[in-house]
């Protein structure tokens, strides 16, 4: 009896799946309010913004290794005219062929409302940047999440930074057999990680998944996939707006599996 009761729970963990809603996509994200002046000298052009008091949003800023709430970016062009710094602190180019950015950092939520876990409803996905900066990656609480995050899924992550090796150049990546992309809160930007699909089973609460990802530049210039520890994101660097294109659902599991 004890035996065919251990086999029955065995095929029931088997069985669980998870309820998928309907399919959407992906949305854009949401640009912090901010307060914003502009600055022009010479062939530089300056945006300095500060985000409003109770705002869940600030710069980590790079020279002080520590949490502002407000930043900068400069926009030098080099060769021809036309390079622009945008609301997410990149710099766009119209007929200027090389431009030079510097910033004085990056940004992402705060610690009291940032994380790094799964993301679980369009909402979410919403109310984060339409953007992720690489630099975001260098920070050392950021670095820490990432860390724990891997380690708690490490059995169904899928870690590699060549996953999909030519997505660099033709801003696509498609999962392969048996893999899946989840879609992953870091500090407020939004990666793609390339997962098992057992992951679906193994958690419990809703998960969004995408099977294809794309990167498109809305106006001008390039915009190829990044990766980083394996978290795939559009390099918006060389383009005024660039978007990460992908059919998504979410999955809501129905029960959740204990790990022994």
């Amino acid at each position: 009896m004890k035996l065919l009761s251990t086999i029955l729970i065995s095929w029931l963990s088997f069985l669980v799946e998870s309820t998928k809603g309907e399919e959407f996509e992906l949305p854009q994200g949401t640009y912090p309010v901010s307060e914003e002046t502009a600055k022009i000298k010479n062939d530089s052009k300056t945006r300095e913004f500060e985000f409003f008091e109770g705002s869940e949003w600030q710069m980590w800023d790079f020279k002080k290794a520590s949490a502002t709430s407000g930043g900068s970016v400069t926009c030098t062009c080099r060769e021809g005219t036309g390079c622009n710094p945008d609301q997410a602190g990149n710099c766009y180019m119209m007929s200027c062929t090389l431009c030079k950015k510097e910033t004085s950092g990056v940004m992402m939520r705060s610690e009291r409302s940032g994380e790094v876990g799964l993301i679980g409803s369009k909402e979410a996905l919403e109310k984060n940047l339409p953007y992720t900066d690489e630099a975001l990656f260098d920070v050392k609480i950021v670095k820490d999440a990432l860390m724990d995050f891997e380690k708690k899924y490490e059995e169904y992550l899928v870690i590699e930074n060549d996953y999909c090796s030519k997505s660099m150049s033709s801003g696509k990546c498609q999962a392969q057999e048996g893999h899946t992309f989840i879609a992953v809160n870091v500090y407020g930007s939004t990666t793609f990680v390339p997962a098992k699909k057992e992951i679906l089973r193994a958690v419990s609460g809703s998960v969004v998944t995408v099977s294809s990802l794309s990167c498109s530049c809305n106006v001008s210039g390039s915009c190829p996939m990044d990766s980083t520890w394996g978290h795939k994101y559009c390099d918006a660097s060389s383009c005024t707006s660039c978007t990460m294109h992908g059919v998504a659902k979410i999955h809501q599991s129905v029960a959740k599996i204990h790990q022994g």
